[in-house]
């Protein structure tokens, strides 16, 4: 899969779709950046037998993660850096194997110290989960950091 970019500053764009192909639990789970935009992120995975719980369907962790994925890397196509706080996900529908799942986040209000930002988890056009969260604003990314944690 590729990342559309919609609209977000080159330089910025370019390295957190490196970031993100580059972040070992992705790349483990099969977590890829399909689109990016200010305030805005989307993520997928083909879901695979590793994905399922002892059910066969797919595991709540995988939802987790993907929402949470989302709501952070909104965060940070605006060039922040925010650490989950809070997260609470409501499970709406299962998924099972060989399903695309696309986690769509975006921030919803931006404090000072705080960021809030939402997501919901779609299969096709089918909602299967939605999200809400809090984050922690621990600095701006520092493009010359390639660990991609620092701050100005």
């Amino acid at each position: 899969m590729s990342c559309e970019n919609r609209g977000v500053a080159d330089k910025l764009y370019n390295y957190l779709c490196d970031s993100v192909a580059h972040t070992g639990y992705y790349r483990l789970n099969g977590i890829e950046l399909t689109a990016l935009g200010p305030g805005e992120a989307e993520l997928s995975v083909l879901t695979g037998p590793q994905h399922c719980n002892p059910m066969q369907v797919i595991h709540g962790g995988v939802y987790s993660t993907l929402v949470d994925a989302a709501m952070g890397n909104a965060i940070r196509s605006t060039g922040v850096i925010g650490v989950t706080c809070s997260m609470s996900v409501n499970f709406v529908a299962g998924a099972q194997q060989g399903e695309l799942l696309t986690a769509k986040g975006r921030v919803t209000r931006v404090g000072r110290s705080m960021i809030y930002a939402a997501a919901e988890l779609y299969c096709g056009e089918k909602v299967m989960a939605t999200a809400i969260g809090s984050f922690f604003r621990t600095g701006e990314i520092d493009f010359e950091n390639t660990m991609g944690a620092g701050h100005r």
